[in-house]
């Protein structure tokens, strides 16, 4: 991924463009949608580099994604009529907050999705009704993020440089450390405080409690089966054990995560793992 995008950093024009086509196999889907715009954007603008041909796409984009995120927090007080009285004055001043980042925007500024979720975490012991934070934190992660919406992308990577930009149009397909207790919360880097995990799970999960998530697609069964596969061809039998007391520790470590009853093993139960 470093030498594509020290490659890319330097083309222009329609060398970029066949450049980015040719890398759009290892590409998510949006990423993939994304390098389809600037491949027609590049062929108007023969001489632009990423960030240039991002900041014309900049002003369409802007509108429209700013247009999404206002629906969502809509859809939100729709969610909160029926809340307590406490927990819905709570909901609706999170909202109006972000209502007014998103009016209020100064130029060359853009209301940050995942700043303003972060904030909402926070606020989990603040509700009456533990059911209430759950359904505002479900319904809040439909906002568009630069894995599920192309203008989201142009907005965020317009001030990104050619090539973060670049590393980024690939990077979701990159596996990553996932802590199980994020560093922010106190987590270490201990093996059984870690699993793998694609880019994009880990970047939407962020310092979230792994007891509020749903909708992932990490999977820790088949992490567990690929961990022991790849031991299997590397190690003699007699340290396979290590393997087997490591993915102990991880279910141990989850297991006192989560809240009781909860087990990782169960996907009806519509959890992280």
């Amino acid at each position: 991924i470093y030498d594509y995008a020290k490659k890319a950093e330097k083309l222009k024009g329609l060398n970029l463009a066949k450049f980015l086509i040719s890398l759009q196999p290892d590409m998510k889907p949006n990423e993939k949608k994304v390098a389809c715009l600037i491949k027609e954007e590049l062929k108007k603008h023969p001489h632009a580099d990423l960030k240039e041909i991002l900041n014309i796409m900049y002003p369409r984009h802007i509108e429209r994604l700013e247009n999404q995120q206002e629906k969502v927090l809509l859809e939100l007080q729709k969610i909160a009529v029926d809340f307590s009285e406490h927990d819905k004055n709570l909901t609706m001043a999170y909202i109006q907050e972000g209502l007014k980042k998103i009016h209020n925007r100064e130029e060359n500024q853009h209301f940050k999705r995942n700043k303003y979720i972060s904030q909402f975490f926070k606020l989990n012991e603040q509700y009456e009704d533990f059911s209430n934070y759950i359904k505002i934190i479900n319904a809040i992660k439909s906002m568009p993020n630069t894995y599920t919406s192309i203008d989201a992308f142009v907005v965020k990577y317009s001030r990104k440089s050619p090539f973060e930009i670049a590393t980024r149009l690939l990077m979701p397909s990159v596996i990553t450390i996932e802590h199980l207790l994020p560093r922010s919360c106190g987590g270490t880097n201990v093996l059984t405080n870690i699993v793998a995990a694609c880019g994009n799970d880990n970047s939407t999960r962020r310092s979230q409690p792994l007891d509020t998530m749903t909708g992932l697609s990490l999977n820790l069964p088949y992490y567990f089966q690929s961990l022991r596969r790849a031991a299997a061809k590397r190690y003699p039998k007699y340290e396979l054990e290590r393997v087997e007391d490591h993915i102990k520790g991880v279910k141990e470590t989850i297991n006192h995560l989560l809240k009781d009853g909860l087990k990782i093993s169960d996907p009806s139960q519509g959890r992280y793992f």
